[in-house]
């Protein structure tokens, strides 16, 4: 039996593309709430508590992350969560008030319970490396844990692992690090290399010549989106004397195509995607969007979170 004291679920899914399985979730659960949210890779939908909901996730086994959403006047607060370790294509949750029982439950359940424990720390390196739900847990979000304990982690991985698809991520992460040349100490970004439309990589250089304005942004960002026409006004009028970027910060190469698509088609210049968030990590970006402008001679002189702001700067440095 598995104990929580919650009445509401909460399935957070994250993955890594390596194959697709469609997954059924049932649930079934005597409560008086009724207003249960069923998250899958970061999108949701309330669902009561006796909906069945199926989607298709980008790899298996995995981690959902259940818990209890406590209602407020504005928004909502997930207040506890538990992993549970998914290796079936049909998953059921069922039982009363605080006691519920997942079934099947995997072997590896006792070690995904652990994760908890385990936290940000990564107190634990070889029962990490050596389980795959730590490894799952490490690959949710690479990019927020310090890359010399990734490499010390992935160094343990068993050889019977180190295909499994979330090693492959953390080591994707990695070689992607190296794909950014920064020095922090001058503020100076020499290149970088992400992913274009046709999912290839292209490599960005800056120390052109020319200023550049590069802006850091994510497709689930409503400011990001509507900021695309202030970044239009700003091409057409500057788009000869300045080079512009746009970076997405998406995992998804369907939402990096789709989401927001009507807006993004008003792109004209470089736009391109950061798969493994190693340019953001680099440049220590956590606003969404965060403007930065570059001198000719490729230093960081200045940066911003409104796309205004920025039109109104470049027309003190340009002079028009």
């Amino acid at each position: 039996m598995l104990r929580i004291s919650f009445v509401w679920a909460v399935l957070l899914w994250s993955a890594i593309a390596t194959g697709q399985t469609r997954v059924v979730v049932k649930l079934d659960i005597n409560t008086s709430e009724d207003n249960f949210y069923v998250f899958v890779e970061g999108k949701g939908w309330p669902a009561n508590p006796h909906d069945t909901v199926s989607f298709m996730p980008a790899a298996m086994p995995n981690l959902f992350l259940l818990g209890r959403m406590k209602k407020r006047l504005r928004g909502g607060k997930i207040s506890y969560l538990k992993y549970l370790w998914v290796e079936a294509d049909s998953i059921t949750i069922k039982g009363k008030e605080n006691m519920y029982t997942i079934s099947p439950q995997s072997r590896y359940q006792a070690q995904a319970d652990s994760l908890l424990e385990i936290g940000d720390k990564l107190i634990d390196y070889p029962a990490l490396a050596s389980s795959l739900p730590g490894l799952t847990y490490l690959a949710e979000s690479p990019s927020s844990f310090p890359a010399e304990k990734l490499e010390k982690i992935l160094a343990l991985v068993p050889e019977e692992n180190q295909d499994f698809w979330a090693a492959q991520k953390i080591r994707k992460y990695l070689l992607s690090l190296t794909q950014v040349s920064y020095d922090p100490q001058s503020s100076t970004l020499k290149y970088f290399i992400a992913k274009n439309k046709e999912d290839k990589e292209e490599k960005v250089v800056f120390s052109s010549g020319k200023w550049v304005l590069l802006d850091m942004s994510a497709s689930w960002c409503g400011y990001c989106l509507r900021d695309i026409d202030e970044l239009a006004a700003i091409h057409k009028k500057y788009g000869r004397e300045i080079i512009m970027v746009t970076l997405w910060k998406d995992p998804s190469f369907e939402d990096y195509l789709q989401k927001g698509k009507k807006q993004k088609d008003k792109i004209a210049w470089t736009s391109l995607r950061d798969e493994t968030g190693a340019i953001f990590k680099t440049l220590d970006i956590s606003i969404y969007p965060t403007y930065l402008v570059i001198n000719p001679e490729g230093k960081i002189v200045d940066t911003f979170d409104k796309a205004t702001v920025v039109g109104k700067y470049l027309q003190r440095v340009l002079g028009y």
